[in-house]
């Protein structure tokens, strides 16, 4: 008899250590950067491999190239991305936000955030599709692509000298150029920044 309560007591103890990491991995991060913003990272998401970052000048800005200029990045946005230079991909429980379009709001998912080299690249292109291949832009200058939907992306303003700096929108992606035939709809916006598009993240379910 003994025996057996000695092993019963080893099996409960190692029930609730097993629990009590469970509970701990499950814990979320949070991410305070340099302007007092706090970022929630869910640690279920899964961070991509990471990729080299690109060069910051000492304004604090990314020199895409001669032509195109300097990118400036918000602090909270900058700082998450250079931490997790691939990109993240959320889990499909806690990725959907409420994009408010000019008609209605609607739900939307954010299914992975590009990596840094990707954001800089997809920013380089949409300037040089004017001034090079002078075809208009998809995208309103000074915006630029963080993350991903299925059928839709989400969109940073990145314009330091606009009031709206910093404001996240959903764009449903469109082959003509901004503003005309599939184009005209606009942004939804979604958030006044990239922290508060983080921490805002839920479930469907719980989607108001």
């Amino acid at each position: 008899m003994q025996y057996f309560n000695k092993v019963y007591i080893v099996f409960v103890c190692t029930l609730l250590l097993t629990l009590t990491a469970n509970v701990s991995s499950r814990e979320d991060t949070q991410i305070k950067t340099a302007n007092d913003s706090k970022i929630i990272f869910r640690n279920s998401w899964r961070v991509e491999d990471a990729k080299p970052l690109p060069r910051f000048q000492d304004d604090g800005s990314i020199l895409v190239n001669d032509k195109v200029g300097s990118l400036y990045l918000p602090q909270d946005y900058k700082e998450f991305i250079t931490r997790y230079s691939g990109g993240v991909t959320p889990t499909e429980e806690d990725n959907f936000i409420i994009a408010q379009f000019k008609d209605e709001p609607i739900e939307v998912q954010l299914d992975y955030l590009i990596s840094l080299e990707d954001v800089v690249s997809e920013y380089s292109f949409n300037y040089e599709s004017i001034y090079q291949t002078k075809t208009e832009s998809k995208l309103p200058q000074r915006h630029v692509i963080i993350a991903s939907g299925s059928i839709d992306d989400f969109v940073l303003n990145v314009d330091r000298e606009s009031d709206n700096f910093g404001e996240v929108y959903n764009w449903t992606r469109a082959g003509d150029p901004w503003g005309i035939g599939d184009n005209a709809e606009g942004f939804g916006f979604v958030t006044d920044s990239f922290a508060d598009l983080m921490n805002n993240l839920t479930e469907e379910t719980d989607i108001d």
